[in-house]
């Protein structure tokens, strides 16, 4: 379900209210099974930490930043449902932009402009976050490529295995 679903979604009486932020982005309420690996909770501390930046960081690095949380969460997610394992070093690196970077950027950013904006901030800002997002985005595709690959592979086993010659009796 998109967010633009959940914002419409009603309950018998108007509105469905909302728990907590971390709850309206999808994570388990309290009490419920307890995550394997804390990825997916830091991942939704920061876009609360995001959301809380609004107004005092720009429109598209708010765009940025959760389009970074986002690709991390793809990854997250499928070694949830899938059993698949996230190599350490994108576990590393995602820790690191979410407990780290990317906070630290935000912040950075945010007290800095406290006399107004200030485009060399701005640009300086957009350049970090775009290769925060570009590095997750490459761990999303090569998540994917390995997908095309083994799916491709088994196509190769079954068309050996049940190859029409090998079905006459």
């Amino acid at each position: 379900m998109s967010w633009f679903d959940r914002m419409r979604q009603q309950g018998p009486s108007g509105p469905v209210p909302l728990q907590n932020g971390a709850q309206q982005f999808g994570a388990p309420p309290p009490g419920a099974q307890i995550i394997r690996d804390d990825i997916i909770q830091l991942v939704f501390e920061m876009v609360l930490k995001i959301n809380r930046y609004g107004g005092k960081i720009p429109t598209d690095a708010a765009v940025l930043s959760r389009l970074i949380t986002d690709a991390i969460l793809i990854v997250a997610r499928r070694e949830q449902q899938f059993g698949e394992t996230i190599d350490i070093d994108s576990k590393v690196l995602f820790r690191g932009i979410l407990t780290d970077y990317l906070p630290n950027t935000l912040s950075t950013y945010a007290r800095s402009v406290t006399g107004g904006p200030n485009e060399e901030f701005r640009r300086s800002l957009i350049e970090q976050l775009h290769l925060m997002l570009d590095r997750t985005q490459q761990i999303v595709r090569s998540a994917q490529e390995n997908d095309t690959r083994a799916l491709r592979s088994h196509q190769q086993f079954m068309e050996t295995r049940f190859h029409e010659t090998d079905l006459r009796f």
